[in-house]
């Protein structure tokens, strides 16, 4: 085997804004391994320092690292795959670049075999995802008319970006948002860890009219007790998603039965097999499970929507509906109607375009 490192810069449509950051560009890695009979794969390494994961400059190094050892791989890439944590073991401190490593290799593997990437892990598994659509920050009357938009597009589910001013403000945001769509659309409200815990708890009373889906990472990340709290008063369901982007975070959530729902990116916590794992655990205790991107592009998007395909039970729509965030991608997204619609190709499906394309709209 041989690989390559193409590095990119995507910049967004508009500046993407969340309760705690506002991002102009996405610098992201893609890796290429290739073996010895011409099969290639893809992988993407997004390392968001700020969430948690490594620098670009460790991410590079760590990848630059593996390009070398990677030649000496097992010629079979899903045995690689298996045993990735043995064969570079330097890669479990960057995430984002042990994500792209995997990915590569399972789409490898996949080609290898000439099935898609979500039969790879599930014979049984669908061809297309339920997804959110995605609103982020703005006036009252931009989310409306952008909660109405994405309803007339086909999205009967809608995650909503909230904390970014007062409380008052969010609940005037989701009033709108709720008169515009109607009661039947569902309401996911993401906080990214902006309130304190009596904030959290007063904003769970005041929407709780509002037919919320459930509460996204109310608190910050490393308040898993006051997420449990929130939780016990049964106002409103409770979903973790930076107190879950770890995945030993997210296990000791889920056995101590802390939230309703993980949120869970896979290119944070470095693994499709891993979350694969976890998503089974989840749905046996009863806690649900949704997949999100990592504002990556369609390589790594198109991993988490195989990820999510291959899972057992499809119980929520997948946050995967973010291509059209970017002005230019490395491929391109099928959405129709509120499902991601995976390719039929082998492997991931797609093949990147290193040199940038139009987005997906």
């Amino acid at each position: 085997m041989m690989a390559t490192i193409h590095r990119r810069s995507l910049r967004f449509r508009a500046p993407f804004r969340s309760s705690t950051r506002t991002l102009h560009q996405r610098d992201i890695l893609l890796l290429r391994i290739e073996d010895a009979d011409g099969y290639h794969g893809w992988g993407e390494a997004a390392p968001f320092p700020e969430f948690g994961t490594e620098s670009m400059e460790n991410c590079h190094l760590s990848l630059h690292r593996a390009v070398g050892v990677i030649p000496h791989f097992p010629s079979h890439a899903y045995e690689a795959a298996m045993h990735l944590d043995s064969i570079l073991p330097t890669l479990a401190t960057t995430p984002a670049a042990r994500f792209a490593v995997e990915t590569a290799l399972l789409d490898l593997a996949a080609k290898q075999r000439s099935v898609t990437l979500r039969t790879l892990l599930n014979e049984r598994s669908v061809h297309r995802v339920p997804v959110n659509a995605l609103i982020t920050a703005g006036s009252v009357k931009d989310i409306a008319a952008a909660a109405l938009a994405a309803v007339h597009e086909g999205y009967s589910c809608l995650k909503i970006k909230i904390g970014t001013g007062t409380l008052d403000d969010d609940i005037e945001r989701v009033r709108a948002v709720r008169d515009a769509v109607g009661n039947d659309v569902l309401l996911r409200l993401d906080v990214n860890g902006a309130w304190e815990m009596n904030i959290a708890v007063e904003a769970a009373q005041r929407l709780a009219d509002f037919g919320i889906e459930y509460l996204e990472q109310p608190v910050a990340c490393d308040e898993r007790v006051n997420l449990a709290a929130l939780r016990a008063l049964q106002l409103l369901p409770i979903a973790a998603d930076e107190s879950a982007q770890r995945l030993d975070d997210a296990f000791m959530l889920l056995d101590s039965r802390a939230v309703d729902i993980l949120v869970v990116k896979p290119m944070a916590s470095g693994s499709l097999l891993s979350c694969r794992s976890l998503a089974h655990r989840a749905l046996e205790q009863g806690c649900d499970l949704v997949l999100t991107t990592f504002l990556d592009s369609a390589i790594g998007r198109h991993a988490v929507a195989q990820l999510a395909a291959s899972l057992p039970e499809l119980t929520r729509h997948h946050g995967l509906a973010t291509g059209r965030l970017f002005a230019r991608d490395t491929g391109r997204d099928e959405l129709h109607a509120g499902y991601f619609e995976l390719p039929n190709g082998f492997g991931l499906g797609i093949e990147a375009f290193t040199g940038g394309q139009d987005a997906c709209t």
